[in-house]
């Protein structure tokens, strides 16, 4: 008896000591850090700093547990193929605009109609809110994606090499435009020019195009699109390109439901954050303008309501061909993209 309770002893430290040995693996296990890689075709830019801080806040607050690697440039393909990338585990993150998959996003490139506001931070804050709207958020997710930052650059201005003052200078002037933001220059005589953002210095330089619309006013310092102007004219929130920063399916259910809750909290601070990088950005840029003697124009009221009422129609449109191609939510779509953005204006804490 005394045998067997001697060997009952030892069997039952036995299985304590296997115990503890699995507790100790299973929480080995637990602390090892999920890596997520972030893919970007370009530059670290302007709006990528709002999602480049929410990475670093992401690695402090899980205390390591959740860590990012961002790989730049254009060897892992563009925007084009970033959905299939992500379903394929190319790399775990990447903004996903939708102007660069309007088949597969069509709905959400209504976040591209002109003059919706002239508040950055309303626009961000519109389209946090929007991520959740079960028709947008299934059209997203349906590619077995997720959006985490809806973010966006700064609003489309304009810079030229000849006068642009005003409407009346957009007429006959070769500008780099595309879409919606076209269509209303066309309107006041200007001769639209689809063409790549990195492309604009080169095609500015040979004289393809006279001007340009890109995000104000850094983003024509990073291209040296002001190395070329004499001239910016500011439209008044022309328009943003929605950018989302997404996750792929597969690897947002890999991260513990407690850090998904971090990054989810720290995305909606990241709307924010990118608005006050974007203020701290400008200051340097119009320096650099005011150094280079580039004349900066603002439309007056009178003239930017003018071209409101010609951006409206690009709205109506939009919805018009939604609605042809069976997409029976869209008016619906815009009418709040529209309200949400004006029920925000009067809150922007940065104005």
């Amino acid at each position: 008896m005394e045998k067997r309770s001697k060997w009952g002893m030892k069997l039952g430290i036995f299985f304590l000591l296997v115990f503890g040995f699995s507790l100790i693996h299973l929480a080995q296990a637990a602390a090892k850090p999920i890596n997520l890689v972030i893919h970007d075709p370009a530059m670290s830019r302007g709006y990528t700093k709002a999602w480049e801080w929410w990475a670093k806040e992401v690695e402090k607050e899980t205390k390591g547990e959740v860590t990012f690697k961002i790989l730049w440039g254009g060897p892992l393909g563009g925007w084009k193929e970033a959905i299939e990338s992500l379903q394929n585990g190319v790399y775990d993150l990447s903004m996903v605009p939708p102007t660069y998959v309007p088949a597969k996003l069509p709905l959400s490139t209504a976040f591209e109609v002109p003059f919706v506001t002239s508040s950055m931070w309303a626009f961000g804050m519109m389209m946090w809110d929007m991520k959740d709207v079960p028709v947008l958020k299934n059209e997203v997710e349906q590619w077995k994606i997720k959006v985490l930052i809806p973010i966006m650059p700064s609003s489309f201005e304009i810079m030229s090499r000849k006068p642009a003052r005003n409407l009346a200078d957009l007429k006959g002037l070769k500008i780099r435009a595309y879409g919606m933001f076209a269509e209303v220059l066309s309107h006041f005589g200007a001769h639209p020019v689809s063409i790549a953002v990195h492309e604009v210095y080169e095609n500015m330089q040979r004289g393809v195009v006279d001007a340009a619309i890109l995000p104000w006013p850094d983003f024509f310092v990073n291209y040296r699109v002001n190395e070329l102007s004499r001239y910016g004219l500011i439209l008044g929130g022309f328009g943003y390109l929605a950018n989302p920063l997404c996750i792929s399916m597969d690897s947002w259910n890999k991260i513990p439901p407690k850090h998904q809750e971090i990054m989810m909290r720290l995305a909606r601070q990241a709307v924010d954050k990118n608005v006050e990088i974007a203020n701290q950005l400008a200051a340097p840029a119009l320096a650099k303008f005011k150094e280079q003697g580039i004349q900066v124009n603002r439309l007056s009221k009178a003239e930017r309501d003018k071209a409101v009422e010609v951006a409206k129609k690009t709205w109506d449109d939009w919805v018009k061909a939604q609605e042809k191609a069976g997409r029976k939510d869209a008016r619906m779509v815009m009418d709040m993209i529209l309200k949400k953005a004006k029920e925000y204006e009067p809150k922007d804490p940065y104005k």
